[in-house]
């Protein structure tokens, strides 16, 4: 049931509820108050689980940029061992390049 479902019929056993009151009808006063008690705590289990569901998907996009993260992290690693496998004559060549670059 949608959470816009169960505000309607909450706003309208309120309605019933205050007719009630108004014509002292405690049977329907009781009946109301318990559809009331009732949907309330229903109302309240929609929220927590909408409020759930949008933490996850925090999480789900924590989660998702770590691994973006961790991917980058992984290649400037290999990059890293690249470089440390080159020899010092190509490292001079590497440098030359850059002085050039400028």
């Amino acid at each position: 049931m949608s959470k816009k479902l169960v505000d309607l019929e909450y706003e309208e056993l309120k309605a019933k509820l205050d007719e009630a009151n108004k014509n002292n009808n405690y049977q329907k006063i009781l009946d109301y108050s318990v559809a009331l008690s009732s949907k309330f705590c229903y109302h309240m289990d929609l929220d927590k689980k909408w409020m759930l569901n949008q933490k996850l998907k925090e999480i789900d996009e924590i989660i998702a940029s770590i691994d973006e993260k961790r991917k980058d992290r992984d290649m400037l690693i290999a990059k890293l061992n690249e470089v440390k496998s080159l020899t010092l004559e190509q490292l001079e060549a590497v440098k030359k390049q850059l002085k050039n670059y400028k």
